[in-house]
């Protein structure tokens, strides 16, 4: 029974020699259907080993600090001469960041703020400076996580005359603000 299969075996390689030695030889009449079958090798693709580190996951973008504001601005509109005029506004941070400074600038049109409304103070305690252009800022801390603060800039009226300022909020410090929260066109009378 052995001798069968090692002739049986021995029959198969040499048809399959013969085969592939005709194929060979043949010419551009040969088809693909009297071509000798052609061996295809297959090459495993390694497994990862367990102790290959994977790839970190994509990180999460981090959240900006935000602060939101009274879409309107409590004001002094009618005073008198070496009153006070004040410009209060409710900031909120909502969280969850802190969110650092908050800053405000306050510019006159038409003329030069020192001159008629200056300013001489702040709730809570600022710090203050005035620019080139004449344009008064003001700095605070901004509001705690969760948090909701009243900030009043104080002015004082110099001169009677009717005032326009346009008072502009951000978020960031006075020198290099981040983001513009509002702006307010306001009007004060003097008298």
């Amino acid at each position: 029974m052995r001798r069968r299969r090692l002739a049986v075996v021995a029959a198969v390689v040499a048809a399959t020699l013969l085969v592939a030695s005709c194929s060979a030889f043949e010419g551009p009449e040969a088809t693909p259907a009297t071509a000798a079958p052609t061996a295809v090798l297959v090459t495993p693709t390694p497994e990862p080993s367990p102790t290959s580190t994977p790839e970190p996951p994509t990180p999460e973008p981090t959240p900006e600090p935000t602060l939101s504001i009274n879409k309107t601005i409590d004001y002094t509109s009618v005073t008198s001469v070496g009153r006070l005029i004040e410009l209060t506004l409710k900031v909120r941070n909502p969280g969850p960041l802190k969110a650092g400074k908050l800053s405000v600038q306050v510019e006159a049109t038409g003329y030069a703020i020192e001159t008629r409304t200056p300013i001489v103070g702040c709730r809570p305690d600022c710090r203050t400076a005035t620019g080139a252009e004449g344009i008064v800022y003001v700095e605070w801390t901004a509001p705690a996580v969760g948090k909701t603060t009243s900030y009043t800039v104080q002015l004082r009226a110099k001169k009677s005359g009717t005032y326009r300022l346009e008072v502009r909020a951000y978020r960031g410090p006075a020198g290099d603000p981040l983001d513009r929260l509002a702006t307010w066109n306001i009007t004060v009378r003097v008298r």
